[in-house]
């Protein structure tokens, strides 16, 4: 192998670990219970996108959260919820650039338990495109019930929690 083969090697196994490295934050929500997100870089790969005027509004048919007018920087791959032993793996497709610089202010998901049912709300932002989303744990299963960017919910409904 030549010099500039081995060279160009080095550096495109170098970028395919930055690049696509998985970023992970840990969300104490009390002494039991934590939430673990983890968001990679998004790839526009065999992506089918939906244009308002210059704007990605869509992306495969599903509204884009997470954006203000750009493409996604980050895709948010998974979310775990532990509460003592038990982990649920919440819902999170369709949901972008859930935070910025090096995590997350837990203040902004809350958890309530009312009977069986518990309620994890959280508002995820990247600065500019923000939304909340809401999951629904009833024993060992979970749903995501609210995934909005709509302004008077977000105020009203999640920082009022």
């Amino acid at each position: 192998m030549t010099r500039t083969t081995i060279i160009l090697i080095i550096t495109i196994l170098f970028a395919s670990k930055i690049w696509g490295q998985t970023e992970q934050v840990k969300v104490n929500l009390n002494d039991s219970t934590e939430l673990t997100l983890e968001r990679v870089n998004f790839d526009k790969t065999g992506k089918k996108f939906e244009f308002f005027d210059k704007f990605p509004i869509a992306i495969d048919g599903r509204p884009i959260f997470g954006t203000d007018g750009d493409f996604p920087k980050f895709t948010l791959t998974k979310a775990t919820l532990k509460i003592g032993e038990n982990k649920y793996d919440l819902q999170v497709d369709d949901m972008y650039n859930p935070w910025f610089g090096e995590g997350v202010n837990d203040g902004l998901f809350k958890i309530k338990k009312d009977g069986t049912e518990i309620r994890l709300t959280g508002l995820f932002s990247d600065g500019a495109g923000s939304y909340g989303a809401e999951w629904l744990i009833v024993g060992k299963s979970s749903i995501r019930t609210i995934l909005t960017k709509d302004e008077w919910i977000l105020f009203e409904y999640f920082e009022g929690k």
